[in-house]
C-alpha cells in the first residue's frame, strides 16, 4: 500500500473502533475539552517518553520570544519517526491506559483542531498566563488553523462557522478571527464576517451556510419528509438537539456544528408558521445536556442514554431509518 492507502486504512480502523467504544471515546474527548488540560499533557508525555529530547526542544521554544514557527518541532517528531509510531499502534493491542486508538480517532474524526484553538484563545485570555505562553498560543492557532486547511481536515467556512458558535457561548476569538480574515485564499464574505468585534466597517455578512439536504447528502425525499412530520409536533430546543445527536451518531450528518444545523432548518422551515425553529443556544445548551456523563448501574453513560431518553432516541432513528444514510466524509 502506498502512504496514502495507509492512512485510508487507519481512518477505517479508527472508524470501527469509535463505533464499537464510544464510551471510551467520549471519556477521551472530555479529558481533551477540560480547561485544566490534563489531556494535552497526557499527550506531550507521551510524545517525549517516545522522544526525550522533545521535551527540551519545546521548552526552549515556549522560552524563545522571538519564534514564531513550530515546524522544527513538527520536523524533529516526523525525522524521529512519530508517524509510523502511530500508525504502529493502531496493530498493538489494546490495553487499558493506553491513549493511542482514543487520540487518534479524536484526531480523524473529532473536534480535535477546534479544541486546540479554543484551549489557545483560553490560555491567551487569561491575564494570568505567562506572556511567552500566550505569545506561543497565538503563534500555534495560527499553524493549527493553517496546517488544518492545508490537511483539507477544515475550511475557511468550518472556521468562520467555529468564530460564530464562540461568540454566541459569550468568547471572542479575536486570534482566530484575525487568523482567518487575513488568509489569502479566505473570500472577502469570509473575512467580513469574522471581523473581530468593535472593529471599525461595513457590518459582516454571514458566511454560506449549507442547507439540509447538504448536511444529509445521503438523504432522499424519503428521509426529508420524515424530518418534516417529526418537527412539526417535536420542535423545542431539547426536540432539536435529540434529532441533531440522532442524525451524527447514526453517521446520517456531514461534519457540521449546530448553528449551522440551527441555520437549515431554519432556512427549510422559513415559510412554515406551524414550525416554530427555537434559538441556536437553546439546542446546544439540550445538545450539551443530553451529551453529559452520567452515572448509572456503576457505568458512566451519556444523559440521552439513560433508559429516560434512549427509548426516544430510538424511537426517532428508527422513525427515520437513519443507518440507511450513512455517510462518512
Amino acid at each position: 500500500m502506498n502512504n496514502e492507502e495507509k492512512i485510508e486504512h487507519a481512518k477505517g480502523l479508527l472508524r470501527e473502533w469509535k463505533a464499537t467504544h464510544h464510551e471510551e471515546y467520549c471519556n477521551f474527548t472530555d479529558w481533551m475539552h477540560d480547561r485544566e488540560g490534563p489531556g494535552f499533557i497526557a499527550v506531550f508525555n507521551h510524545a517525549k517518553a517516545f522522544m526525550p529530547q522533545f521535551e527540551t526542544a519545546v521548552l526552549l521554544h515556549l522560552k524563545d520570544d522571538s519564534s514564531n514557527d513550530v515546524g522544527h518541532l513538527e520536523k524533529m517528531l516526523v525525522e524521529g519517526g512519530m508517524e509510523n509510531h502511530l500508525l504502529a499502534g493502531l496493530n498493538t493491542p489494546h490495553i487499558p491506559g493506553n491513549i493511542f486508538l482514543p487520540m487518534l480517532a479524536w484526531m480523524f474524526y473529532g473536534r480535535s483542531f477546534e479544541c486546540m484553538v479554543e484551549y489557545g484563545e483560553d490560555l491567551i485570555r487569561n491575564p494570568k498566563t505567562n506572556f511567552l505562553i500566550r505569545l506561543g498560543a497565538k503563534h500555534h492557532i495560527k499553524w493549527i488553523i493553517k496546517s488544518s486547511i492545508a490537511l483539507k481536515g477544515r475550511t475557511e467556512e468550518d472556521w468562520a462557522n467555529f468564530v460564530e458558535e464562540q461568540r454566541e457561548m459569550g468568547s471572542e476569538p479575536n486570534v482566530t478571527a484575525k487568523t482567518i480574515a487575513k488568509l489569502k485564499t479566505a473570500s472577502e464574505e469570509i473575512r467580513e464576517f469574522v471581523k473581530p468585534a468593535g472593529k471599525k466597517g461595513a457590518p459582516g455578512r454571514a458566511a454560506r451556510r449549507r442547507p439540509l439536504t447538504e448536511l444529509l447528502p445521503n438523504g432522499d425525499n424519503y428521509l426529508f419528509d420524515c424530518i418534516d412530520n417529526h418537527v412539526k409536533i417535536r420542535n423545542s430546543g431539547k426536540d432539536f438537539a435529540m434529532l441533531f445527536i440522532v442524525l451524527n451518531e447514526g453517521q446520517a450528518l456531514a461534519r457540521t456544528n449546530i448553528v449551522e444545523f440551527h441555520s437549515a432548518l431554519s432556512e427549510r422551515y422559513k415559510d412554515n408558521p406551524g414550525i416554530p425553529i427555537p434559538t441556536p443556544r437553546s439546542i446546544q445548551e439540550g445538545h450539551k445536556s443530553y451529551m453529559e456523563l452520567t452515572e448509572y448501574k456503576g457505568n458512566k453513560i451519556r444523559m440521552f442514554e439513560r433508559p429516560e431518553y434512549i427509548s426516544e432516541y430510538n424511537d426517532i432513528r428508527e422513525k427515520l431509518s437513519v443507518a440507511d444514510y450513512m455517510f462518512a466524509d
